[in-house]
Parts: structure tokens; sequence; C-alpha cells
């Protein structure tokens, strides 16, 4: 739903701009300001619209889903930019064996851009919506939008009705306009082409994208010749000698070309289910938000990869697949995921946890046993809930995760205690956002004055 999404970034936002821990510089503030504002008047209009007695049509709901979309990549590309930021200053602020820093600047200003698209395309979703829902005319499209075509396009509509593809073809071509990648999943001949061609010259998807390419890739393909295909239909202008780079010099330039324009790239005959990950990762996309494709395979193994790249729950249920190398680097590559839940049966061996996934919100390990405390965690800086089995004592850096509200620490239960009292690093009273803590056999220092002004509980934990 959108409105949830809505209610993330604007929290996301406000603790950004009351923090005690960042000093946000210089106009970047009123940047995030200003971002703020448009998230504000967008949950208005959601909130009034939700209890209104207008019934909700299939357009409404993809518009809804576009919002959500637009709220959630912009939401990533801030968090992804702060913890970036944070963890570099972090780390200059240890060498040498300096203590470490809890206050951190922020410089914002890289994403004015984003922040500004943002407010634009929000801005005609938000008209949109409200045309959608207060108006009563059947008849969804406007013969006054100037559609432009993009030249290299070697197909046109075909006037002919599609038999029998009717429903799949609004369901697709809606999903297209909300969703970052969709998979066109079947056998071979059953019209999986025709329908996507049809879907990628229709007007509604002409008007949404500035530019579209059609790739074909097959099972032997080369990101090389694919970059060049898509350069030669989104940049019909593009200087010959261009096309004769190498990988890299393409990809940095293709990244320009794309960057800050609603694109629509098919990828037909897809066979690798890691083509769409190796196609993102030479892009380097900073930003989602612009930027659908449609995969077409017969291969359902391709289509299910490639649906998990933009996921944002991961639940495990055996944490064994954490030590097999293509699971796990297939859970590192969606870097979007903010829950980690491992619930698989109690693991007694040490894994190493995703710490690539620096968005993390949520990380539940209590079934995997560490029997040394796992440094990579402090890495995820966005972490708002943290919890482990592991029996020693919580490192002093523990108070890196300034976002923590609730942090659970269990003992293994073939551990005895030694009688001795173990005390929990002093720095635990730097950690203002905790609501819950839960640490088994551990007692507090002496705050010194120090609170935690959040705290609502307090268990297996002596003050």
């Amino acid at each position: 739903m959108a409105y949830a999404a809505v209610i993330s970034l604007k929290q996301t936002i406000k603790r950004l701009l009351n923090s005690s821990h960042i000093s946000i510089l210089p106009p970047s503030r009123e940047t995030l300001e200003f971002a703020y504002e448009e998230v504000l008047s967008l949950q208005e209009v959601l909130e009034k619209f939700d209890t209104s007695n207008s019934s909700s049509s299939e357009r409404v709901n993809v518009l809804d889903e576009q919002i959500r979309e637009a709220v959630c990549q912009l939401e990533d590309l801030l968090e992804t930019n702060v913890s970036n930021q944070l963890l570099s200053q972090s780390e200059e602020s240890c060498l040498g064996g300096e203590s470490c820093t809890f206050s951190f600047s922020l410089n914002l200003q890289e994403l004015k851009h984003d922040i500004d698209s943002f407010s634009y395309l929000v801005y005609k979703l938000k008209e949109e919506y409200i045309n959608e829902l207060s108006s009563s005319l059947p008849n969804e499209e406007d013969d006054d939008i100037n559609i432009s075509v993009p030249s290299r396009i070697y197909f046109e509509r075909n006037k002919s009705k599609m038999v029998g593809l009717c429903d799949q073809f609004c369901e697709i071509r809606d999903r297209i306009m909300g969703k970052n990648i969709v998979s066109l999943l079947g056998m071979a001949g059953i019209g999986k082409t025709t329908l996507a061609k049809e879907i990628f010259v229709d007007p509604l998807v002409l008007n949404r994208f500035d530019c579209r390419a059609w790739v074909t890739v097959g099972p032997n393909y080369k990101l090389e010749r694919i970059m060049k295909d898509i350069l030669a239909q989104v940049n019909p202008d593009i200087n010959d000698t261009m096309l004769v780079e190498g990988e890299n010099k393409l990809a940095q330039y293709l990244s320009k070309v794309l960057n800050g324009r609603t694109h629509l790239i098919v990828f037909d005959d897809v066979w690798s289910p890691h083509f769409i990950f190796e196609f993102l990762h030479i892009i380097s996309y900073d930003s989602y938000d612009c930027c659908r494709f449609l995969i077409i395979t017969r291969l359902r193994k391709v289509a299910i990869r490639s649906s998990t790249h933009l996921q944002r729950r991961l639940c495990i249920l055996n944490n064994t697949l954490f030590a097999i190398r293509d699971v796990y680097n297939t859970m590192t590559s969606i870097l979007t995921a903010r829950s980690l839940l491992c619930y698989g049966p109690p693991h007694q061996y040490p894994v190493q946890i995703c710490s690539d996934l620096r968005l993390l919100r949520v990380l539940d390990a209590l079934t995997i046993r560490f029997y040394e405390f796992p440094m990579e965690v402090l890495k995820l800086v966005q972490l708002r809930y943290l919890a482990l089995t592991y029996n020693g004592k919580l490192p002093p850096s523990i108070f890196k995760l300034w976002n923590l509200q609730f942090l659970i620490v269990h003992r293994h239960v073939s551990i005895k205690s030694s009688g001795s009292q173990s005390f929990l690093p002093i720095e635990i009273w730097d950690m203002k956002e905790l609501k819950h803590l839960q640490i088994m056999g551990s007692d507090l220092q002496d705050p010194c004055g120090a609170l935690l002004p959040n705290l609502l509980t307090l268990l297996d934990v002596s003050a």
C-alpha cells in the first residue's frame, strides 16, 4: 500500500532532521525539509481518499502501486546515501586507534536532482490519482497528449486484435507501470513475444516512458552487444565511434544516457537467471525510480530470480542456506531488502551474515549460534531490530547502531554461567533510540547520569 510506504519515508526523513547525532549541512537541510513537505502533502491526499466513498478502480490501484514504488525508491536512495556517509566517517574516525565518533555530518546535495524528480513525479501521480477517484469519465486517455516514439524501434503495432490475451495484456501492462521488474513466463510458441510487443507499443506505455528499447538476449549473450543495442534505440544520434568502445566505457555512457529518463527495456529470450543482476550491476543504478524491465523467458528459475531483485523481506527457513555460495550471493544481491528473518531450526555452526544488505532494518538471527560477535553487523547502521544468540560480551562499538530500537541477545543453552558478573559496555547508554533491551545474564553499568529516554522494556538485565 502506498500509504504505509509514505509513512515510512516520512519517519525516515523526520528521524534525520531531528537526530542529535547528525548535522545536516546547508543547503542539504532545506532540500530534505522540502522532501518532507512533499511527503506530508502526499500523505494528506491518500488519507483524504482513503476515507472517501469512491470505489477503487483498477487504474486507481495501479496508481497506488506507482506511488508506493516512487516513495520506496526515494527512501532506498536516501538511506543508501546516508549509510555510505556514516560508515565512511565512522571508519575514518577510528583510524590510528582514535575513539570512534558518534557525531556525523551529512551532505545530501547530490540527491537534490532525485528529490526534485520525485516531487514532479508525485505531483503528476497525485493529480491523476485525484482525477481517477473523483471523476466518473469512462475514458482514461487524453487525446491532447503528445506521444514521442523513439527511433530505431523495428516493429509497429499489430492492427489486429489479440485473441484470448486481452486479460493478460492489461495485467502485464499495469504491472509494468508499477513494478521495476516484471517477468513474462511461458513455453515456446504460446505468444509471449507477441503479447510483449503489443504492450511495448501501447499508447499508455508510450506516454509513460521517455524512451524504450527491445533487446533479444539469447542463451549466449554478451553484455557489450546488449548495451550497444540499447544505446542505438534510446539515443539514435549516438556517434558510431562510441559503439566500438569497450564494455566499461559503454556502461558509463549508457548510465549517463538513462539517468533521469523514464525508460522501459524489454529483454526477450532470457535463459540465464543471472542476466538481470549482471546488467544492473554493470549499469550501476543509484536509483530505480525511472527504470522498468520486462523479462521474457521460458524458464521458471529466470522469472523467479529476476522478480526477487527488489524484494524487501527475506525469510530463511533453513539456516544452512547461508553456507551455499549461490544462495548467499543471491541474497546479498537483493540490495533493497529491509528484513532478514532466520526462522530455520537452531544452527550450531557459524555462518556469514549478509552485511552487504546496508538497508536492513530488521535482523532476526536467534536461531543461529555465534561463537564470536558478528562485527559485520555494525555496518548495518539502519538497523532498528537486532536479535541473535551469542555467549560473549557485546563490543563497545555496538553504539554504532544508533538507530537500534530493539536489542535482544540470547545465550546458548549448553553454556553455563561462570558465576562472575558480566557488564554491558558503558556505550549502551549512548543508544538513545532503544525501546526494548533484553540481554541474558548481563548487568548495566552505572550510567553516571545518562538516560535511555525511550526505553520501555528491560528483560534479563540487572540495572
